[in-house]
C-alpha cells in the first residue's frame, strides 16, 4: 500500500510491528480485526521497513493464493511451497476471508508448519477471531499461528479507514485569539 508507514500506526501496534522487526523472535505476526481496522495498513507499513532494510519479501492475499494452488498441477502447487516456504518475509493477507476446501486446509498448513519450523518472518492478517480459525483451520495450524513463543498477535479495533471519513486534525489556538470558540 502507498504510503504505509509504522509512524502513521497507533502506538500499539507500532510497538509490536517494531518488536517483530527486530532480528529475534517473534517469528509470526498476527494482525487481527474486524473489516478495515487497518490490518493490511499495518502489514504494508511493517514490509515498507523491510524493503528499506534490503530483505526480500513476498506479498500474497490467500485467497488469490489458494485458487492459483488450486488450479494448477501439483508440481505447480510444490513449487509455490518451496518458493514461499523459503522467503526471507511473506505477508498473507485477509486469511478468513473466504473458505477453505479439505485440500486448501493441507497445503496452507504445510506452508505455515514450514515457516515455524524454519522460523521465517510471517505477517498473517486475519478477520477471524483465534476460535472460528481453529474451526477453520484445525487445530494444529491455529495453534501454530498463535504460538506465544514465536507469535506477536495485535488484535486491532477501530472506525473502518476506507468507509469513516477522516479526523480532522486539531488546531491549537493561541490564548485570546480571535477565532477560538
Amino acid at each position: 500500500m502507498r504510503g504505509a508507514r509504522l509512524d502513521m500506526l497507533p502506538s500499539n501496534v507500532k510497538a509490536s510491528l517494531n518488536e517483530w522487526l527486530a532480528p529475534s523472535f517473534p517469528t509470526f505476526v498476527v494482525l487481527s480485526g474486524p473489516e478495515g481496522a487497518g490490518k493490511s495498513f499495518a502489514a504494508w507499513a511493517a514490509l515498507r521497513e523491510v524493503g528499506q532494510a534490503g530483505t526480500g519479501f513476498t506479498c500474497v492475499s490467500v485467497a488469490e493464493l489458494l485458487a492459483a494452488v488450486g488450479q494448477g498441477s501439483l508440481v505447480d502447487a510444490e513449487r509455490q511451497l518451496d518458493e514461499l516456504g523459503a522467503v526471507p518475509v511473506l505477508l498473507l493477507d485477509d486469511l478468513g476471508a473466504c473458505g477453505l476446501a479439505q485440500s486448501d486446509k493441507v497445503w496452507f498448513g504445510r506452508l505455515v508448519e514450514r515457516r515455524w519450523r524454519d522460523e521465517l518472518k510471517t505477517i498473517v492478517v486475519v478477520v477471524d477471531p483465534e476460535e472460528e480459525l481453529a474451526v477453520s483451520l484445525g487445530p494444529h495450524v491455529t495453534n501454530r499461528l498463535f504460538d506465544p513463543l514465536a507469535t506477536e498477535h495485535v488484535a486491532m479495533s477501530g472506525k473502518h479507514r476506507r468507509t469513516s471519513p477522516p479526523e480532522k486534525p486539531a488546531v491549537a489556538r493561541a490564548k485570546g485569539d480571535a477565532t477560538a470558540a
